[in-house]
């Protein structure tokens, strides 16, 4: 739960939509499954049908777990969105489990997937499948807020790659600048910085309350690396979403 969410919700008036899509990350029916990602929409169909809803106005969000499935469904089912923002997220499952192998989440993976990746042409359809990657080119109609603390991947567990690489799939896709290795190694590091940052990196959001380290834009979405690790900011998620209404 997040209950500096659910709060915040409900000072906006908002319905809170928390749902259980398969529970932990540990079994083949979770982890982004079909299953998993049809539980959100199920979901949401049924708060629409049976609740008073600005359908203009259905918004996604998470941290983590969340933060994946976020990214996930804003490029495999991006229709119902009006907005989304996805925070400390993992977007490609192949990657994550190279580096993750001998923890208790490369466990976790070969649970959902079947096994490792090169195993059988199956197994690594499942890590496809599952990978937000595969799907984000999809995203383009999507008002999409990818955010990483700096510190993730040193002091958490998902490098800030991830976020990254998810949001340049979309600038491509776009046909716009994407961030560049060298800029995306340069963050990684220890107490990263740009050597050269652009003049959207500099900007002062007061509604982070955190310093930004990196910023860059494409299509209708945005990448923000700031300082911080492995968490979400309630208040810029919830900045990002209410500035957003589906017009078609």
């Amino acid at each position: 739960r997040n209950v500096k969410l659910e709060l915040a919700a409900a000072g906006k008036g908002w319905l809170y939509l928390f749902p259980n899509f398969r529970g932990a990350n540990q079994h083949p029916q979770a982890c982004g499954s079909a299953a998993a990602c049809q539980d959100i929409l199920d979901a949401v169909q049924w708060v629409t049908e049976n609740y008073r809803v600005d359908r203009r106005r259905i918004y996604l969000t998470g941290i983590s777990g969340g933060g994946h499935m976020t990214l996930l469904m804003a490029g495999k089912h991006p229709q119902p969105w009006a907005a989304a923002s996805a925070w400390v997220g993992i977007s490609d499952l192949r990657t994550w489990h190279a580096r993750q192998e001998k923890t208790k989440y490369g466990k976790m993976l070969r649970h959902c997937c079947g096994g490792k990746p090169g195993d059988s042409p199956a197994i690594d359809q499942q890590y496809r499948q599952r990978s937000p990657v595969t799907w984000l080119s999809r995203s383009l109609s999507v008002p999409l807020d990818i955010a990483a603390g700096i510190h993730d991947g040193h002091q958490g567990s998902v490098p800030i790659r991830h976020s990254l690489n998810a949001f340049n799939v979309i600038a491509r896709t776009a046909q716009e600048t994407p961030v560049s290795e060298k800029e995306i190694e340069q963050l990684s590091r220890p107490r990263g910085k740009l050597e050269k940052p652009l003049v959207t990196d500099q900007v002062a959001d007061p509604v982070w309350e955190r310093k930004i380290y990196l910023r860059r834009l494409a299509a209708h979405s945005r990448v923000t690396i700031f300082e911080g690790g492995h968490e979400g900011l309630t208040d810029a998620a919830v900045s990002w979403l209410e500035r957003h209404v589906k017009t078609k």
